[in-house]
């Protein structure tokens, strides 16, 4: 994501394109091409175009005692994660 953000800030549509494309598929390359998407958005109304800091910002995994990662965007990681908070 960092090398992802570096090359929209250069304005590098080249390097930005091969970042995405070596990216599994998945949600990871989705983020990335939303960003892109919103950005445009933002340039079409802000003379000067920016990126937002929080975009960029994801919470470390969480690990189970069992090496699956958590993640509380699926029924299975929300119940894990309150299960770990108890």
């Amino acid at each position: 994501m960092g090398c992802a953000k570096a090359a929209l800030i250069a304005g590098d549509r080249e390097l930005f394109h091969a970042i995405v494309s070596s990216e599994p598929p998945g949600r990871m390359q989705c983020y990335m091409t939303q960003l892109v998407r919103k950005r445009k958005a933002r340039d079409l109304t802000s003379a000067e175009p920016m990126l937002l800091e929080e975009q960029f910002e994801f919470a470390a995994p969480l690990w189970t005692k069992r090496g699956t990662r958590v993640d509380r965007n699926t029924l299975e990681g929300a119940l894990d994660a309150a299960r770990m908070q108890r």
